[in-house]
């Protein structure tokens, strides 16, 4: 660590604070972390796809019949 100067303001123009920050970051951790957050998004993510877009006690050809908005019908 770096001394005060009378102004109690360090000496250490911040050249160093990368490393004081991610000489303690584990890095597996952080990797473990990021995909584990990743998957539970997109689990929540396919969880609402399927709570607004499937129906199950429409039968296939009803849902093959059904026109979306968006979507140009086959000529």
């Amino acid at each position: 660590m770096t001394g005060l100067d009378i102004d109690e303001q360090g000496r250490d123009n911040g050249s160093n604070l990368f490393l004081r920050f991610f000489g303690q970051f584990d890095y597996t951790a952080g990797v473990k972390w990021a995909l584990r957050t990743l998957s539970d998004r997109w689990k929540t993510y396919k969880y609402n796809l399927r709570g607004q877009y499937f129906y199950p006690n429409k039968r296939k050809a009803e849902i093959l019949d059904a026109n979306f908005s968006d979507i140009p019908p086959i000529e």
